[in-house]
């Protein structure tokens, strides 16, 4: 399963979905993370911490959401 990790966006709102010790325990059971840059940093963890859990590159917001489909 494919999991991004995203930033809030609203002003003073620093929490994050998933912190980097569980997206290493998720991502040793098979789970793929792809984080937005500067997704943890409001509470202390920067990009290179999720990597080292086992996140791919930091990304933009843009490239972690689904494309839009068509009816």
């Amino acid at each position: 399963m494919r999991i991004s990790v995203l930033k809030k966006i609203k002003p003073f709102e620093y929490r994050v979905g998933l912190f980097p010790g569980r997206l290493r325990e998720l991502a040793h059971h098979g789970h793929d993370f792809i984080v937005e840059t500067h997704a943890g940093m409001g509470i202390g963890f920067d990009i290179d911490s999720y990597k080292a859990a086992g996140a791919r590159l930091p990304i933009w917001r843009k490239r972690c959401l689904p494309k839009p489909t068509s009816s």
